[in-house]
């Protein structure tokens, strides 16, 4: 990021490569016009005869000349009269005429295209450095706010962390170093980790209870993808159906409990992404007894809260930050 110190002396035209910049800049448009100035100057004997240019009111030397100025500006038009004047016919002085009268008259055009060269230039020259000055301040910009979005984003991340710390620590406990739970959960969030895997082992790592991930399918239908455990099929589908009952309900966001078949209680918590209207998936947490629900609850939301972040891809350099760690209370 720029520091406050550099800005001056950046802004003062000490631009790091801003000579090498103007240096090829200047090589660029001399060549150009040099090139233009050799078709021309080719093309009087092909096509005209010697000498043919000097017979003309207006040179067309004067073509390459503005072009130069009103291009280039100042330094490339000059530069360009210099080579335009040793480049343009000298016809032989005629017999009776003055030498100085002879040479004031070949000076003439010179002077002309000299003179219109360092208007134009000093004009041009001017859009020019403004140009320079705030494609410089663009690409400051550009650096501050890509430096920007990478420290909100790595402060996002450390917030979540210490998010999901606190949620999976014990009621009570004292503050403690990272441990498995956290650590599963933050593999879970990565876009890049396996998720079915990834899920089994935060479930694993978070809690002992019987836990399943559920994701709406192609055909919009919702089913198991990954379990803690084996033969929870049976009991999914019930719990399936109260979920898609509590999506018909006033706040589909809502954990939606149930007594399964098995006489064991199930909670589901729906994944719904940022902006949708309707889960994706659910989250099934299954327990023998009714006391145990609320601490599965808590880890059922930080279990959903993990596989939506695993379905945002990770932002660009000049992206915004994700504000993921808010959506950790839920």
């Amino acid at each position: 990021m720029t520091s406050p110190s550099e800005a001056p002396a950046r802004d003062a035209g000490f631009e790091p490569g801003t000579s090498q910049t103007e240096s090829a800049a200047f090589l660029r448009g001399f060549l150009g016009s040099a090139v233009l100035l050799l078709i021309i100057r080719a093309a009087e004997p092909l096509f005209f005869g010697e000498d043919y240019f000097s017979t003309l009111t207006y040179h067309p030397f004067w073509i390459v000349v503005l072009l130069a100025a009103v291009q280039h500006g100042l330094f490339v038009g000059v530069a360009t009269v210099g080579l335009a004047t040793l480049m343009m016919g000298w016809p032989p002085r005629p017999v009776g005429v003055d030498i100085t009268a002879y040479y004031a008259d070949m000076a003439a055009t010179p002077t002309q295209w000299l003179i219109v060269a360092v208007i134009i230039g000093l004009y041009r020259q001017g859009q020019i450095r403004r140009d320079q000055r705030v494609r410089r301040g663009n690409a400051r910009l550009i650096e501050m706010n890509d430096a920007l979005a990478k420290e909100i984003y790595r402060l996002d991340a450390a917030l979540a962390r210490a998010e999901l710390a606190a949620a999976t620590r014990p009621d009570g406990a004292a503050p403690a170093s990272p441990g498995p739970a956290l650590d599963a959960l933050l593999h879970l969030s990565d876009p890049a980790a396996d998720r079915n895997d990834a899920f089994i082992a935060a479930a694993r790592a978070c809690s002992d209870a019987d836990i399943a991930l559920l994701e709406r399918s192609a055909a919009g239908d919702i089913v198991l993808t990954a379990a803690t455990v084996p033969g929870l099929e049976a009991s999914v589908p019930v719990a399936a159906r109260e979920l898609a009952a509590a999506i018909r309900g006033a706040d589909p966001s809502l954990p939606a409990q149930v007594l399964t078949p098995d006489d064991r209680h199930a909670l589901a918590v729906p994944i719904i992404m940022a902006g949708a209207s309707e889960p994706v998936g659910a989250i099934v947490g299954f327990v023998d007894s009714p006391d145990e629900l609320s601490a599965l609850n808590s880890t059922l939301v930080h279990l959903a809260r993990a596989v939506e972040a695993s379905h945002v891809p990770v932002p660009s350099p000049r992206a915004t930050a994700p504000a993921t760690a808010g959506r950790l209370h839920a």
